[in-house]
């Protein structure tokens, strides 16, 4: 029964994915208009595709096994479907920020659906994200460090994968506020999150570098007064904030970095 099911979730997710590719491929495209850009928009809009394969996804049969899988599953198609029916009227006005903000919405949406999901669903799904492992980290501490870090690279790795250029320059100066001001209020978030956790003593010099990172990392994506918000500061900042990732992931024990592999390194160590 799984097998099949599987089998028929993958081509749903196949067509959701392509679908909603095809407006991140055509906002990555410089060599576009404005013009031809939104044209290309209102041939790809998702909205039916996504509205149909909703549909489908809530006819699908399970086991019990699978069963907190599907659930998660058909509430990211149908968070997903439900925005993009926004979308179609964006297009047409021509508001490029507000298509821009769905596409960071539906990755951010996506990269958490993939972040909670078993290994075995996640294999299933048409995509190149990584997967977490068999086996999840066991402990009550292990497993809510592994949480707070895969969270925060669902929304990290959504916002930062494109920003339009076809923006006039007001519309850059607002994407890019927005991106850095979410980032910033997400890696608030894990830190405080790390706050409130209470590490085994093998791992509390791992835990005390993590929150270091992320006080290092806030500070990177403060606003400071003065500082011009063009895409290249963006850009500039990701750079150091790899990195410091790397500093970071140099530094860790094995067993810590084994659990924050998906941010410190996106992969599994071997």
């Amino acid at each position: 029964m799984d097998r099949e099911f599987l089998r028929q979730l993958a081509i749903v997710d196949d067509a959701v994915l392509e679908s909603e590719q095809q407006v991140v491929e055509l906002l990555t495209r410089p060599s576009l208009t404005r013009e031809e850009l939104i044209s290309g928009l209102s041939e790809a809009a998702p909205a039916a595709t996504l509205s149909s394969m909703a549909n489908v996804a809530i006819q699908l049969r399970t086991s019990d096994a699978l069963r907190a899988d599907y659930e998660r599953y058909v509430a990211y198609l149908g968070a997903i479907a439900s925005r993009s029916r926004d979308l179609n009227v964006w297009i047409d006005s021509g508001d490029l920020p507000a298509v821009h903000r769905y596409t960071i919405e539906s990755g951010v949406a996506r990269g958490l659906m993939v972040a909670e999901v078993s290994s075995t669903l996640c294999a299933a799904l048409a995509s190149a994200d990584p997967c977490p492992d068999g086996q999840r980290p066991n402990g009550e501490y292990e497993s809510a460090l592994s949480n707070a870090f895969r969270v925060l690279e669902a929304h990290v790795g959504a916002r930062t994968k494109f920003v339009p250029q076809q923006y006039d320059e007001a519309e850059e100066h607002d994407a890019v506020e927005m991106i850095v001001t979410d980032i910033s209020a997400e890696l608030h978030h894990t830190h405080d999150s790390l706050v409130e956790l209470e590490p085994p003593a093998s791992l509390q010099a791992d835990h005390d570098r993590l929150r270091q990172f992320l006080v290092d990392a806030v500070e990177l994506f403060g606003l400071a007064e003065g500082v011009e918000l063009e895409v290249g500061i963006l850009w500039l900042r990701m750079e150091t904030l790899d990195a410091q990732k790397s500093a970071t992931a140099a530094e860790l024990s094995p067993a810590a970095l084994e659990i924050v592999a998906p941010f410190f390194l996106d992969e599994t160590p071997p």
